[in-house]
């Protein structure tokens, strides 16, 4: 993904950095190397703020690229 490609990702501040975190912890990895706790012990947040932040972000981003990539086609399948 290019510079001007990531700015046009519609996310707040808190949630790339949440996301941020949760990746560079290993919470995407598989097999995954961070559990949700592990994640939320390097932010100021509470596990359930946490996974509703990245429950949003990881909607926000699926629609972003969905619209992007596939197009709004998509969203009548």
């Amino acid at each position: 993904m290019t510079a001007d490609r990531a700015t046009q990702v519609p996310l707040a501040d808190r949630q790339l950095e949440v996301i941020l975190t949760a990746l560079d912890a290993g919470y995407y990895d598989v097999p995954r190397e961070a559990t949700l706790t592990d994640v939320v012990s390097e932010l100021s947040v509470t596990k359930s703020t946490c996974s509703d932040i990245l429950h949003r972000t990881e909607s926000t981003i699926t629609r972003w690229f969905t619209d992007e990539y596939v197009g709004n086609c998509a969203r009548n399948l």
